[in-house]
C-alpha cells in the first residue's frame, strides 16, 4: 500500500475548514526515496459541505514571501510521479466549500515526475470556487520518463485549478513552467482550468513574467460560464499550443498584451454556441501551424478577431467569423 509522503498535512474535522499558513522565508523538501507515489509539500483537504462565512473558504493556504517547496525522489532531482507542492482540495460530494491558495512574492515550488503538479487546487468533487493567486518566483513541474505510474493528474501542470461547477481565477506574477518528455504519453501545460456548468474561468498573468509548457501555455475547459484570459506576459506552448480555450456555451474572451507563441496553433479557442472574441494586441505565432485558430461549431456562435496595428499574426483559421479588423502578415488558409 502506498504511503503519503508529506512535510506539512492538515486534515480537518468534518465539516470544518483547513488553513494553512506559513510565514516567510520557509523552506519544504519532501525526498521520496521509495517512489510510493503520494509525495506532497502541503497538503490541505477539508470535508466541509459549504464556506463558514463570506470570505472565509473552506480551504485555505497563504505562503509568506521567499518561500520553498521541492518534492523529488533522491534530493538531485529524480522522478516522482504524481509530486505536488501543494495539494489544496475540497473532496465533499456536491458541496460548495471554495478553495483559496495566495503565495506570496519570491516562491520557489518545484516538483520532478511525469503528472506533477506545483500548485493543485481542486473543487472538483463539488461546485465550490477556486482562485489561486501567486506572486513572482519559479513554480515549475519538470517532466519524467513519460510514464505516470501514479495517475492523479491528466498532465504535468504548474498552476492548476479544478472545479466541478465553481468560478475558477488564477492570477500568476511568477515564472510558470511544465515539461513533457515530448514521447507522447505524458502532456503539459503551464497554467490549467476546468470547470463545469455556469462556472467561469477568469485566467491572468502579469507583467514581468512568463508562462511556458513544452506542450501547451494555458489552457482552460468550460460548459456555460464565461471564460476570459489576459496575458501581460510572454506565453509559449512550445510543442502544441500557446493558448487553449473551449466552451460548450460560454462566451471567450482571450487578449493577448504580451506575444503568444505555438508549436500547432498559437491560439485555439472554440466553442459550440457562444460567442469568442480574440484581441491580439501583440504578436501570435506558430512555428508549425496556424497562429489563431477560432471556431464556433454551432448556429448561434459567432467570432470575432482583432489584431492590434504593433502585431504580427501569421495565419487564422476562423468558423462564423468577422475578419473586418485583420490584417494577417500571410495568407488564410482555405
Amino acid at each position: 500500500m502506498s504511503r503519503l509522503r508529506c512535510a506539512c498535512l492538515a486534515l480537518a474535522q468534518p465539516g470544518t475548514d483547513a488553513t494553512v499558513n506559513t510565514l516567510g522565508g520557509v523552506t519544504i523538501t519532501v525526498v521520496d526515496t521509495d517512489a510510493d507515489q503520494l509525495a506532497f509539500g502541503i497538503y490541505n483537504e477539508s470535508t466541509a459541505a459549504a464556506d463558514t462565512g463570506v470570505g472565509d473558504p473552506s480551504v485555505e493556504v497563504s505562503l509568506g514571501v521567499n518561500n520553498t517547496i521541492t518534492v523529488d525522489a533522491d534530493g538531485l532531482g529524480g522522478e516522482v510521479d504524481g509530486a505536488m507542492g501543494i495539494y489544496a482540495v475540497n473532496s465533499n460530494g456536491g458541496g460548495t466549500g471554495s478553495i483559496s491558495v495566495n503565495v506570496g512574492d519570491g516562491a520557489d515550488i518545484r516538483v520532478y515526475g511525469d503528472g506533477s503538479g506545483a500548485i493543485i487546487a481542486d473543487a472538483s468533487a463539488g461546485t465550490g470556487d477556486v482562485s489561486i493567486t501567486v506572486g513572482t518566483g519559479n513554480y515549475f513541474s519538470y517532466a519524467g520518463d513519460d510514464t505516470d505510474s501514479a495517475g492523479l493528474l491528466p498532465a504535468n501542470i504548474g498552476l492548476g485549478a479544478l472545479s466541478g461547477g465553481g468560478d475558477i481565477t488564477i492570477t500568476s506574477g511568477g515564472n510558470v513552467q511544465a515539461g513533457s518528455a515530448g514521447l507522447g504519453a505524458v502532456s503539459s501545460a503551464a497554467i490549467g482550468a476546468r470547470t463545469l456548468g455556469a462556472g467561469t474561468i477568469t485566467v491572468t498573468t502579469n507583467l514581468g513574467s512568463f508562462t511556458a509548457g513544452s506542450d501547451t501555455g494555458i489552457t482552460t475547459g468550460a460548459e456555460n460560464g464565461a471564460t476570459i484570459i489576459t496575458t501581460n506576459s510572454q506565453t509559449n506552448g512550445f510543442s502544441d499550443t500557446g493558448i487553449d480555450a473551449t466552451s460548450t456555451g460560454g462566451a471567450i474572451t482571450i487578449t493577448n498584451n504580451f506575444g503568444v507563441q505555438g508549436g500547432l496553433f498559437g491560439i485555439f479557442t472554440e466553442t459550440d454556441s457562444g460567442a469568442i472574441i480574440v484581441n491580439a494586441n501583440e504578436d501570435v505565432l506558430a512555428s508549425n501551424g496556424t497562429a489563431i485558430h477560432a471556431f464556433a461549431n454551432l448556429a448561434g456562435g459567432t467570432v470575432d478577431i482583432n489584431g492590434a496595428a504593433a502585431s504580427t499574426i501569421t495565419g487564422i483559421g476562423v468558423g462564423c467569423c468577422d475578419l473586418s479588423n485583420v490584417v494577417p502578415s500571410g495568407s488564410l488558409p482555405s
